[in-house]
């Protein structure tokens, strides 16, 4: 059965990032790249509070209609890029999404997300809130199609043991 989320893990230096990143070229190549997240141990790209805003933003860019609600919400909530992730999925991500499908517009094209390399964030608490954001809202976040990569560490297993990530991921 097709699923949302395709989780690629495996230890460090066995090619993750390069088939992240080959992925997410291929899919721009073919129209199919909805969004990118390049996480990394140092610097901006390892705060977990970008990632959902910086999908949001690179979403908006393929659909005018969710572009306009995304700005609604950050307008409703100027300080989103600072709240708790999961209100960031939920305000930025998943109620754009359902405001699109709702409104008759033109509907969201199916696309990939990519996010690369989750086990890198700064805070390893952060990595699973991600998970738990993402397994709150997967039945949620069609017609979006998340590939996640990381090294099978704790914090990130035990996100995606949670019961809704359990039957919506597929691993390799």
């Amino acid at each position: 059965p097709e699923t949302p989320v395709f989780w690629i893990n495996g230890l460090a230096g066995t090619g993750k990032s390069t088939l992240a990143q080959t992925i997410a070229q291929w899919c721009e190549d073919v129209g199919f790249l909805g969004a990118s997240f390049f996480c990394a141990r140092d610097g901006e790209r390892s705060n977990v509070q970008l990632i959902f805003p910086t999908i949001a933003h690179q979403l908006g860019s393929i659909c005018g209609a969710f572009r306009d609600h995304v700005s609604e919400a950050v307008k409703a909530n100027p300080d989103i890029h600072g709240s708790l992730v999961s209100r960031q999925l939920q305000k930025l991500i998943v109620e754009p999404l359902r405001a699109v499908k709702g409104a008759g517009n033109q509907p969201f094209p199916e696309c990939a997300v990519v996010i690369d390399a989750l086990d890198e964030c700064k805070d390893n608490e952060a990595v699973s809130v991600i998970l738990r954001a993402l397994s709150s809202y997967v039945s949620a976040i069609a017609p979006l199609k998340f590939v996640i990569t990381s090294r099978p560490v704790q914090q990130v297993t035990s996100g995606f043991q949670l019961r809704e990530l359990v039957q919506n991921t597929q691993q390799f």
